[in-house]
């Protein structure tokens, strides 16, 4: 039997990679200590179950792992599939099997990365004049503790280009490499194991509105078009005058009011 998520507090940290379930996905928990992560538990998600078992297998058994998305959103350019929310997601619910720690970095400037990752160092165990260190010096001690045996969980968020993938990800060691991006194909030689996401069905779009808005009329015919006219999409509106918007921050801008919503002061 797998285990299960200690009932009776939180567990000793951190648990050992080994231990990750497979099948039964654990609750949202802490994180081990130094991890950097700028995103809280998100109450609002839904679905993606077997995305998160699928990430779970890969990223235990050593494999880099990228999440992007289905050719159509990409051909349509959309953003707010959820690539970013599912790591999220996954950080909190997995991290804590990762001794070393989870490290998130967003790629989404790729001339800022290098302080990116200079940055992880700050809460690994590196001498006590790192900060005073040249930031050349000091991503050459975070990419050596990287490679490291200890597991960590390294995320790559929004790294479109595998230029960035080949120059940061750790060639050996215990790490994992959790990656968001909207590219679908990837060099083989990268060994990148791709996740590619679907729109939400719509059974979970509509749970995704009652979730964020209990407000809202429970009529599912209500629920299931306000669900197509955002595509979707896993979107919710951040207050109840603006419709709509990720609920992780993303490309797409506040739109006009839905029909069947009714905003209230």
């Amino acid at each position: 039997a797998e285990p299960a998520f200690p009932a009776d507090g939180p567990p000793r940290l951190p648990l050992d990679l080994s231990s990750m379930p497979q099948q039964k996905i654990p609750e949202p928990g802490p994180l081990p200590p130094g991890s950097r992560m700028p995103f809280g538990v998100n109450p609002l998600f839904v679905g993606r179950e077997d995305d998160l078992r699928t990430l779970s297998r890969q990223l235990k058994a050593g494999e880099t792992s990228a999440i992007g998305q289905v050719e159509i959103a990409g051909v349509t350019g959309l953003g707010g599939i959820g690539k970013t929310q599912l790591a999220s997601e996954f950080v909190h619910r997995y991290g804590r099997y990762f001794e070393g720690g989870v490290f998130w970095m967003s790629f989404a400037d790729p001339a800022a990365v290098p302080a990116e990752v200079a940055a992880c160092g700050r809460s690994l165990d590196l001498p006590q004049s790192f900060g005073s260190l040249p930031i050349d010096e000091q991503i050459r001690l975070v990419e050596e503790a990287w490679t490291q045996a200890v597991p960590r969980l390294l995320v790559f968020d929004n790294c479109e280009e595998e230029a960035l993938l080949r120059r940061w990800r750790p060639r050996f060691g215990g790490a994992r490499v959790l990656v968001t991006s909207r590219r679908a194909q990837w060099d083989r030689a990268l060994g990148v194991q791709a996740v590619a996401l679907p729109k939400l069905p719509r059974e979970m779009s509509v749970a995704l509105l009652q979730k964020f808005r209990p407000d809202v009329s429970k009529d599912i015919v209500t629920l299931s078009r306000i669900a197509a006219e955002l595509g979707d999409l896993p979107l919710a509106p951040p207050s109840r005058r603006e419709l709509p918007r990720p609920i992780f921050p993303g490309p797409l801008r506040p739109a006009g009011r839905l029909p069947g919503v009714s905003p209230k002061e």
